[in-house]
Order: structure tokens, then sequence, then C-alpha cells
């Protein structure tokens, strides 16, 4: 009993050791997490300092150069002045000798000279802080115009479209507002026009009343007469526009009706056919490309042409011979040139008389009697009434 409860215990520890490593796990990733927050601040303000370093050291490097090219500017200009002091020397040695005078004086110079070298270089100093002043200047304006560029100028671009939107609705606004007023001018001058025709009418009417009163009384009847003409005059010519109108009408379906007429079935041209069929010879065989059956959707038709005084159009149409013609006519053709030789070995009185028989053969041909396609043109004219 001892051992198990002691494994019991044992059991037990092990627990309690679990949960004070998790516990430890825990706090540990919680000084982690902070630590990392830590390192990532620091990471950020290094990084913030190291942006200004390098700011500062472009900067530097700036002034150096700007120093460098202040110093070899000085060079320069100390070896001129070098230069031009032993130019000096040397014809100072080239000339006869001289006395402290004369070098009082050359010192005098000497110092003149360093003293405008000093002056020339505070020139140079002051100009390089104008410089200086120029460019932070410039360097403010672009600061304020790239500020402008990104932010201001969307506020410029949202006010202008604003007023332009304000802009289009004052002119519209103006526009209805003209064409309002145009309407009521024209409404006005319309009322003004009928007031001024009634006026003028009513003035006509008494003046006319008036007038009369002095007349006799078979110029009064005239006046009467007249007036009633005028009426009848103008029922007249209504009337007439509505006869061309109704005439216009009847004309175009008459000749609708005609065109419609003019088409042939297909049952007559097959009985033309039959009836061609007996102008041939037994031992003749016409070619059945040439005798096949029409359709009549294949006929061609043509429309009249207007009058140059026509009111109306006229259309007409005709259905031109069929193949079982043209076989008819190559047969006629083929006769003729058989008999033009014949006739070179005839004599020339005999000329007038093949002729007419060659004229009575072509009518035996062609004579179809009723059978025969007319070809029809209807054209519609104007005329005037009375």
């Amino acid at each position: 009993m001892a051992k198990k409860g002691g494994k019991k215990k044992g059991k037990g520890g092990g627990g309690k050791g679990k949960k004070k490593g998790e516990k430890r796990e825990d706090e540990m990733t919680l000084k982690e997490a902070i630590l990392a927050f830590q390192i990532q601040v620091k990471e950020k303000a290094s990084e913030d300092l190291q942006f200004e370093i390098k700011g500062l050291k472009d900067k530097n490097r700036r002034f150096r150069d700007r120093n460098a090219r202040l110093y070899e500017d000085q060079q320069i200009h100390i070896k001129t002045l070098l230069r031009q002091a032993k130019e000096q020397e040397h014809e100072l040695e080239e000339k006869e000798v001289y006395n402290s005078e004369h070098v009082e004086q050359a010192l005098r110079e000497k110092w003149a000279a360093a003293r405008n070298e000093d002056k020339e270089l505070d020139d140079l100093y002051k100009r390089i802080e104008q410089v200086e002043q120029e460019y932070a200047k410039m360097s403010s304006d672009v600061e304020y115009w790239t500020e402008y560029k990104d932010v201001g100028s969307e506020e410029h671009a949202k006010q202008i479209h604003l007023l332009n939107s304000e802009l289009e609705d004052m002119l519209r606004n103006f526009n209805d507002m003209c064409g309002h007023l145009t309407r009521q001018l024209e409404a006005a001058k319309y009322e003004v026009t009928l007031y001024k025709e009634e006026c003028m009418a009513e003035q006509q009417h008494l003046a006319s009343e008036k007038a009369m009163e002095h007349l006799d009384p078979a110029s009064v009847q005239e006046v009467h007469e007249n007036e009633w003409l005028k009426k009848e005059a103008h029922i007249h010519r209504e009337e007439e526009k509505n006869l061309l109108r109704l005439l216009d009408e009847l004309e175009s379906e008459n000749l609708s009706i005609i065109s419609e007429l003019l088409y042939c079935k297909q049952e007559d041209l097959k009985i033309s056919r039959n009836f061609y069929m007996t102008q041939f010879e037994e031992d003749e065989i016409l070619n059945q490309d040439t005798m096949h059956d029409m359709d009549l959707k294949q006929m061609s038709v043509y429309q009249t042409k207007d009058d140059d005084n026509n009111s109306v159009k006229g259309k007409g149409r005709f259905i031109h011979l069929f193949d079982i013609n043209r076989a008819v006519e190559q047969k006629v053709f083929s006769i003729l040139p058989e008999q033009e030789e014949e006739e070179e070995e005839w004599e020339n009185e005999d000329q007038d008389i093949n002729i007419y028989e060659e004229k009575v053969i072509l009518q035996d041909f062609l004579h179809l009697g009723p059978l025969e396609i007319k070809l029809l043109c209807v054209t519609g004219e104007s005329k005037p009434i009375h």
C-alpha cells in the first residue's frame, strides 16, 4: 500500500512541474516579445539616425566640395599673386638699385595687395553666403511646390471642377431663360399680330360698310357677289386639291394592277412552246437548253421615265421574248444566209421577189395570233381639270 501511495505522489509532483514549466515558457515568450518590440524600436531609431547621418554626410560632402573649390580658387589667386610678385621682383632686379623709399613703397604696395586679397576673400565669402541663402530659399520654394503638387493641387482641381459645374449650370439656366423669354416674345408678337390683323379686318369691314352706304344698290350687289365668288373659288381650290390627291392614288393603284396583269403564268409559256414546236419540221431537233421552262422571276422589267411636267409617276413593265422565241429567230436567221448565197447567183430582177418571200417566211414563223405575248407599256400623265 505504501508503494502505491508513493507512486501517486510521484505522479502528482510531475504534473506540478509541467505547470511550472508552462508558466515559465509563457513568461519567457512575453519577455521575448517585449525585447523584440524594444529591438524593433531601437532598429527604427537607428534607421532614422542612419538616415539623418546620411543627410548630414551629404551636406558635409557638399560643404567639403565647396570648401575644396574655394581652396582651389584661393590657391589660384595666391599663385597669381606670387607670380605677379615674382615678376615685380624680377623687374626690380633688372632695374637699378633702389633706396629705402622704394622699399617702403614696395612694402606698401604689397600690403595693399594683401588687403585687396583679403577684401576679395571677404567678398567671396559674402557671395557664398548669398548663394547659400538663395539655395535655401529655392529649396523652400521647391518643398512648397512639391507639397502643393501632392496636396494643394487636388483641392484646387476639385474647386475648379465645382466652379466649372456651377458655370455649366449657370449657362444652362441662362439658355433656358433665353429660350423662355424668346418663346414669350414670339407669343407676344403672335398675339400682337393677331390683334393687329383683327383690328385691321374690323377697320376694313367698317370702312367697307361705310363705303357701301354711299354706293348704289347695283355696286353693293356686285361687292356681295365678289365676296361670294371668292368663297366659292377657295372651296373649289380645296376640292381640286382633294381630287388631285385621289387621282394620284387611283393612278398608282391602276398602274400597280396593270403591272401585275402583265405577268404571264407558266402554263401560258408551255402553250406557247407547244405552238412553236409546230413551226419546225419533224427531222429538226431543238436545243433543250433553249426550250426549258422559264421562271417568271428571271424575266426583266423596266420602269418608265418620268416626263418633265408629269405630276404622277407611271410604272410600266414588259416581258422579254423567252428562249423559244430565240430558237425561232435562230431558225429564221439560219435560213437568211442560205438565201443570200442564192441571191448572188440570181439576177437583179428577182431580188425584190426574194425579199418579199423572206418577209412572208418571217411572218409565218413569228405571227402567233392571240397567243403572241404583247409588249405593253403604261404611263401616267397629269391632265388639267377644267
